[in-house]
């Protein structure tokens, strides 16, 4: 990241995205010389992630996979569940019977 934070960049902002999933690393990112934080992963897992980062140094995100019922109640849709279920392995926990 330091590659690209030490350039000269006049006006243009720099952000990182990738697995930002804990207060701890969106804080790493910030200190690395981003001027902000991309997060996906993480604000699917906690539709609330940046609030909870912000009020808690240590916040870490839920591990995967994850329930159905969780996913749902940070307000995924069935379809796209079922989209984390057969594209993204491990993301979406088994059903048990």
């Amino acid at each position: 990241m330091s590659y690209f934070a030490d350039l000269p960049r006049g006006q243009v902002r720099l952000g990182a995205a990738g697995k930002v999933m804990s207060a701890a690393t969106a804080r790493g990112v910030l200190e690395g010389g981003c001027d902000f934080v991309i997060v996906g992963r993480g604000a699917i897992l906690c539709h609330d992630f940046p609030e909870r980062v912000r009020r808690d140094p240590n916040y870490q995100s839920p591990s995967l996979p994850v329930t159905e019922q969780h996913l749902r109640e940070q307000g995924l849709s069935d379809p796209f569940i079922g989209y984390f279920r057969s594209n993204w392995p491990g993301f979406v926990a088994e059903n048990v019977a």
